[in-house]
């Protein structure tokens, strides 16, 4: 039941990228599935008939020039939806317009990926711009940072020794999955 219970509340922390309130850590399983459940609910909803709004303009995105897309996205496309777009893409594609855009855009977009798929970006990215954009958003959004971390290989884990990002977090009010991470990284 506890395995259960933390994988709810993986769930929860990742969408946000902060901590959850305490009185998280005192719910049971069955209220945190619940709540799971809940959020998966309003999510689908909220996010009903957008995916294939994204499938369309990743298709598009094919025939046209990377440097034309790097263009659109830097002026257009707010990091949430440029977020969506790229877990559509191949992970090549991403990579390449990711080569083109600021650490900035880059590590704010990435706030916003599914996990797993920023660290393979992550690691496709050449070593200093991921390197970059790890330090920039250890330092913004360490949570953020753990949650892609929990994925990440020794490649990654290596572009990451030492970050001083990590120094101010309240390690109490961590998910199980932040404090491997961050035990790993320290």
């Amino acid at each position: 039941m506890q395995k259960e219970k933390e994988q709810h509340i993986e769930f929860l922390e990742q969408l946000t990228g902060e901590a959850l309130p305490e009185f998280f850590n005192h719910l049971n399983a069955s209220d945190t599935e619940k709540i799971h459940t809940w959020v998966s609910s309003v999510i689908t909803k909220e996010r009903a008939g957008l995916d294939k709004l994204f499938d369309a303009m990743t298709h598009t995105f094919k025939y046209i020039p990377n440097f034309l897309l790097i263009a659109i996205t830097n002026k257009y496309i707010e990091a949430p939806i440029a977020a969506r777009i790229t877990e559509k893409l191949s992970l090549k594609q991403a990579v390449a317009i990711a080569g083109g855009l600021s650490v900035d855009y880059v590590g704010e977009t990435s706030l916003y990926l599914n996990s797993q798929f920023a660290a393979e970006l992550l690691l496709a990215l050449p070593k200093k711009q991921a390197k970059q954009i790890i330090e920039s958003l250890a330092q913004k959004h360490p949570l953020s940072v753990l949650d892609v971390f929990a994925y990440a290989d020794k490649k990654l884990f290596n572009l990451v020794k030492p970050l001083a990002g990590f120094n101010h977090i309240d390690k109490k009010s961590l998910s199980d999955s932040r404090k491997d991470v961050l035990a790993r990284i320290n």
